[in-house]
């Protein structure tokens, strides 16, 4: 019985797998890292995907890791950029992976969780700084404000 119930509430999504989101282009890289992860990981359910085009089907799901490869651009790509801000979106809780073929990203590494943590912190702060905290107008005589002679 209690296999039926769980069956059932895994259909209807109360009970949901732990998700690894791999984005990779290359098709044989891609099968080679599911194989691997599948077999050692079989407690997590595992997407796959070319591009971060269709990460709508990952939208409320319990993300827990998404890797992205960026293959053999430059963490300062705008490409890259776009989808780490896009992965931040739709997997705001998920830790991030690179996957690169560069030599040099060891380094880059802090570069990408700077602008990632920096984004959400402007994000929380024109969340913060919305209409209704910001003042109309700033005192005579406040600082950072000039009188008039």
């Amino acid at each position: 019985m209690d296999d039926l119930v769980n069956s059932t509430e895994r259909f209807n999504g109360s009970l949901q797998q732990p998700v690894l989101l791999i984005i990779e282009p290359l098709t044989l890289t891609r099968t080679c890292i599911l194989s691997i992860l599948r077999r050692e990981l079989a407690g997590f359910e595992i997407i796959e995907m070319a591009t971060t085009d269709g990460l709508g089907c990952v939208s409320g799901r319990d993300v827990r890791l998404a890797a992205l490869s960026i293959g053999d651009k430059p963490i300062v790509d705008p490409s890259v950029e776009s989808d780490l801000a896009i992965l931040v979106d739709y997997c705001p809780n998920a830790s991030l992976a690179l996957l690169s073929n560069r030599d040099d990203e060891a380094t880059a590494l802090a570069d990408a969780l700077e602008k990632v943590n920096s984004g959400e912190a402007e994000r929380m702060r024109k969340v913060a700084s919305g209409p209704a905290s910001a003042p109309a107008s700033s005192p005579p005589g406040a600082p950072g404000t000039r009188e008039k002679a």
